[in-house]
């Protein structure tokens, strides 16, 4: 695996002979050097590597999906607070392939809130088994965490599973100071997703990103890059 898709080794915390099974290298840690955070205190970064959209506001998405379909704060989580807080939110969607480090962590300093877990399926996250649809994300079992920020007002960050995850493990503690970049916690063995939604114009996303967001095109981005920077007020 590692050969076929040309994973840097000196990337692994772990020689290859200490993995003792495919899970625990899919697990893997790597090197704080192999994904350097970018250090701009305005930037919001990816929080984890994968193929990245964006959208100003959650009604953007709909030319995107079939039949206009647009995403839906209260099916997402279930949480009727949150529907009010992320009315109009903007929308970064960071899918995770099979060969990504499938470590995720905190975007910007925040204090991250209790996760709430929605049980579900396993339904495929890749682009063409979704066939444009945004339901995956509403089907599948899912995680999501409230970061309270200084800078950005609320940002709500989401976990999903994909085909053949076995579980969603978050490795922080609620309540305590979190810097971007400090783990949030990994997938296991499986496609899956990150969402993160900010308060309606309170980032702005970058430039490339959303130009090719804007063309169907999704741009592959790795942990600690910047996606975003804080909006500034007028």
């Amino acid at each position: 695996f590692i050969k076929k898709y040309g994973i840097k080794e000196e990337s692994l915390e772990k020689k290859i002979d200490d993995f003792s099974s495919f899970n625990d290298f899919f697990t893997r840690k790597l090197k704080p050097s192999a994904r350097p955070i970018s250090p701009r205190s305005n930037s919001i970064i990816a929080p984890s590597d994968g193929r990245v959209l964006v959208y100003n506001s959650i009604s953007d998405t709909t030319p995107f999906f079939v039949k206009g379909e647009k995403l839906s704060i209260s099916k997402l989580t279930r949480n009727p607070k949150f529907v009010k807080i992320f009315k109009n939110a903007g929308l970064a969607i960071i899918r995770l392939a099979p060969i990504d480090c499938h470590r995720f962590c905190f975007p910007i300093d925040c204090e991250p809130q209790m996760t709430y877990l929605i049980n579900g399926s396993y339904l495929s996250v890749n682009p063409i088994a979704m066939k444009g649809s945004l339901k995956t994300f509403l089907e599948n079992k899912r995680m999501s965490t409230l970061l309270c920020t200084k800078t950005c007002g609320n940002i709500l960050m989401v976990e999903i599973g994909g085909t053949c995850v076995g579980s969603i493990k978050q490795t922080f503690s609620p309540f305590k100071k979190a810097l971007k970049g400090q783990e949030k916690g990994y997938f296991e063995f499986g496609g899956s997703t990150v969402l993160l939604l900010f308060e309606h114009e309170k980032v702005k996303f970058a430039d490339d990103i959303l130009e090719n967001t804007m063309n169907g095109i999704e741009t592959y981005v790795l942990m600690g890059d910047s996606i975003a920077t804080v909006a500034q007020n007028e």
